[in-house]
């Protein structure tokens, strides 16, 4: 099966044991080293070599907590506040005000609190609760309106505003959460991927309808947000039933037929949910019972063995949830998905063509597989074909 519209279940895998359930953020963790596996032509892996790795090395450095990765690029915070980047900067997304790549991490003057990436630009809050931005502005992804236009940016440049949270970036657009639960977006909008109920690009961060909003998950050209109360929501493009909401556009035949899938402003999926992430067309998330689903795309076994117990009109799928161990962290890579149980046991499937799923093989995998047994893993993170985690 090419595509999922609707939602479904992912094959379980237990655990040896349930407690100690792991409560960071998607993207952060306890302090420790970090590995890199996948693709490696820009020197995104940080390891100081071009080479591609099927199985997870340690880049140089420790106290790691927070990891962000573009397309071929990659971000990362110490304990100590520096951050520090890596890869391809053709556009400055590096922001080590050069546009040459570093096969290395490079530091990046400031005291930083939270990082985000997306395919060729970075996002990063400092600890004062400011806004930062640099690389790619094609579509003014960087949000800093610039009256010059929208030019590339190679180091840093404030974006109005305090308070900023949490932060994820599209292929060439931009997301970012408050610490009062507001949600901005801007930057590409010609799916409405902003959010904003227009297709027109924003060179500013523009407000998305609704409050409390608290975890934001973004694929190429479309977006996911979890609210407080548990109520997940969609937007963007919809080809291949990313949104969840049991509508897609895509056909064996080839093209589009009858009106667009899309959504430019948030459409509620169906569910009780605690974290979201998405690939470059597919979605993943878990729900309050510790289930962990997967919708869209489905090429390259992306959707990691998804099945179904039931459907509605042949387009949406309702699954039962039942008492799990997925209550976790996710990460989306470009076809590819990086999953944390409960124990901090890595698990990952779908696209290995570059190595990204670690296990020292080429081989795609249409299920979960465990990543590096009897590792405690904290944080990971994925965007094109390259994978990164933290670990104790």
């Amino acid at each position: 099966m090419p595509y999922r519209s609707g939602i479904w279940k992912v094959n379980t895998i237990k655990d040896r044991t349930l407690d100690n359930l792991w409560k960071a953020d998607s993207i952060t963790g306890e302090p420790g080293c970090l590995l890199v596996w996948g693709a490696n032509q820009c020197g995104q892996l940080g390891d100081g070599t071009v080479s591609p790795r099927s199985s997870p090395v340690q880049i140089s450095g420790t106290n790691w907590i927070y990891i962000a990765s573009g397309d071929k690029h990659a971000a990362a915070i110490k304990a100590d506040g520096t951050l520090w980047t890596w890869g391809d900067n053709t556009l400055g997304q590096l922001g080590d005000c050069t546009c040459f790549p570093r096969s290395s991490p490079t530091q990046i003057p400031g005291s930083w609190s939270s990082v985000g990436a997306g395919g060729q630009h970075t996002l990063a809050t400092k600890s004062d609760g400011t806004l930062w931005s640099w690389g790619s502005n094609l579509y003014g992804q960087l949000g800093d309106n610039c009256a010059a236009g929208n030019i590339p940016r190679s180091s840093p440049v404030q974006i109005p505003g305090t308070n900023w949270n949490k932060l994820v970036g599209g292929y060439y657009s931009s997301y970012a959460t408050t610490l009062t639960g507001s949600l901005y977006g801007w930057g590409y909008n010609d799916y409405g991927q902003v959010g904003d109920n227009t297709i027109q690009p924003r060179s500013s961060p523009t407000q998305i309808p609704g409050s409390n909003w608290c975890e934001i998950g973004s694929g190429f050209y479309h977006a996911l947000s979890i609210k407080s109360d548990g109520t997940m929501w969609s937007w963007g493009n919809n080809y291949y039933g990313q949104l969840g909401i049991g509508t897609a556009c895509f056909s064996f035949g080839g093209g589009c037929t009858g009106t667009s899938p899309d959504r430019s402003s948030p459409t509620q999926v169906l569910g009780s949910w605690f974290k979201t992430s998405a690939g470059q067309s597919a979605s993943y998330a878990s729900d309050r019972n510790g289930n962990l689903f997967a919708w869209g795309l489905n090429t390259v076994g992306q959707l990691v063995g998804a099945t179904s117990s039931g459907a509605n009109g042949g387009c949406r799928c309702i699954v039962v949830a039942q008492s799990s161990c997925w209550k976790n962290i996710i990460a989306g890579g470009a076809n590819h998905v990086l999953v944390f149980s409960c124990c901090n046991l890595l698990y990952n499937g779908g696209n290995n063509m570059c190595g990204q799923l670690g296990n020292n093989s080429l081989s795609c995998c249409n299920g979960l597989s465990q990543v590096t047994a009897f590792c405690t893993w904290t944080a990971v993170a994925s965007f094109g074909d390259s994978s990164y985690g933290l670990k104790c």
